[in-house]
């Protein structure tokens, strides 16, 4: 990634916001995922951004969706393929349940 994209989306490589600027709450990212070294690979991705935070993983579909349901985090990364439940039927039982994520435009 460019350091201009990156900068543009608050990613690594941003500029400082100043001294005394206050930064933004970290968003808080839920991992998903039954092979151990994809989900190590991507929490190390997520946590090498200052700006998101992991609050908890699973390696199994009904693990993931009861614990996202007591962590309501603000974006969930999901396998599409795990035992138990699939990342699709966690995403559809989540909306069901009235858990759907807010709307990025703030509408």
């Amino acid at each position: 990634m460019s350091p201009s994209r990156a900068r543009a989306i608050g990613g690594v490589g941003a500029s400082d916001p100043g001294v005394g600027a206050a930064r933004p709450p970290a968003l808080r990212i839920y991992l998903a995922d039954d092979h151990p070294i994809v989900l190590a690979g991507v929490k190390a991705l997520v946590t090498a951004d200052a700006g998101l935070k992991v609050v908890g993983e699973a390696g199994d579909g009904r693990t993931a969706l009861r614990q996202v349901t007591e962590l309501k985090p603000d974006i969930l990364i999901l396998d599409i393929s795990m035992p138990g439940l699939n990342g699709v039927q966690v995403a559809e039982r989540l909306r069901l349940a009235g858990l759907q994520g807010a709307d990025p435009h703030g509408a």
